[in-house]
């Protein structure tokens, strides 16, 4: 892994009404390559962030390198031994997709992390902007209701 620059400069719209403040993105991105299996991606331990019951959301920005045809990129929680696919996209550009899903943890896990995996093994992934927040149950509401 890498650090790399660019990426696009757009807050998920559900992170910009429960985020109290945000920093801009950095202008940089995380580059893997060499990848030889395909869930080979960024990880982060998010263990200690997580509060029972309340939803999450999950939001990245994904491109992909080189590749002959399209490709599935995933957004993926671990919470102990089990996996869950929160969100996938296909591409088949080289433009930014935005990836994203929501989770809710109900019994204490020893061990939860966030995970992006997908492309193929050998295409770059590319991952910037990787966000997870609660909800606002009472704002998310109020915009479904607009």
């Amino acid at each position: 892994m890498s650090v790399q620059k660019g990426l696009p400069h757009i807050m998920p719209p559900m992170a910009r009404h429960s985020l109290a403040a945000h920093e801009p993105l950095s202008g940089c991105h995380i580059l893997v390559t060499d990848r030889t299996q395909k869930w080979m991606g960024p990880t982060q331990m998010i263990t200690d962030k997580i509060k029972l019951y309340l939803t999450y959301q999950v939001f990245a920005w994904v491109k992909i390198g080189q590749a002959s045809g399209p490709q599935n990129v995933s957004v993926a929680l671990g919470v102990d031994s089990q996996w869950v696919n929160g969100g996938q996209v296909e591409i088949n550009d080289d433009r930014w997709h935005k990836i994203g899903g929501s989770f809710r943890i109900k019994k204490q896990a020893t061990k939860v992390m966030v995970y992006i995996q997908g492309p193929a093994a050998g295409v770059d992934l590319m991952v910037v902007g990787l966000q997870i927040f609660s909800i606002d149950r009472s704002a998310w509401f109020r915009h479904l209701k607009r």
